[in-house]
């Protein structure tokens, strides 16, 4: 797309690159001839990329490569201190565990997700008084 005006006033440029600014993409450029006079102001509709958006793209990263990360040997015995608790066709709510668990709720919602995610839990699919029980395997 070019804007090709007969207006010489540095304010419409500059009225121009502050909506460029403004919407964030690239800086147009600009090229000037002088046989024939003329002045080509090209604009790309293509989105800067910014400190903020790559900052996030680095913390995406971050977080795939947590989720990739062993298991701890604390971490299974938390997992076996809830499979043995839990009995056979019981459902249980996260709060009725933290006293077997003995850390927070968090914590204890954290465990039971990720058992579920591996398949040895399953829920209710509610989203208030989420309740789990043990996967029939």
């Amino acid at each position: 797309m070019y804007y090709r005006g007969q207006s010489d006033k540095l304010s419409d440029k500059r009225y121009i690159f502050n909506v460029w600014n403004d919407e964030g993409f690239i800086e147009p450029e600009i090229e000037e001839s002088f046989d024939p006079d003329r002045t080509i102001l090209s604009l790309a509709f293509v989105k800067k990329v910014t400190e903020k958006s790559d900052r996030k793209k680095r913390q995406k990263k971050a977080t795939e490569k947590s989720d990739r990360k062993k298991v701890t040997e604390k971490t299974l015995e938390q997992y076996d201190k809830i499979l043995t608790f839990m009995k056979d066709d019981t459902w249980y709510k996260a709060n009725e565990l933290l006293d077997v668990l003995g850390v927070k709720e968090t914590r204890t919602k954290e465990l039971l997700r990720a058992l579920v995610e591996e398949k040895k839990l399953e829920d209710n699919g509610a989203t208030k008084g989420k309740c789990y029980r043990k996967s029939k395997d």
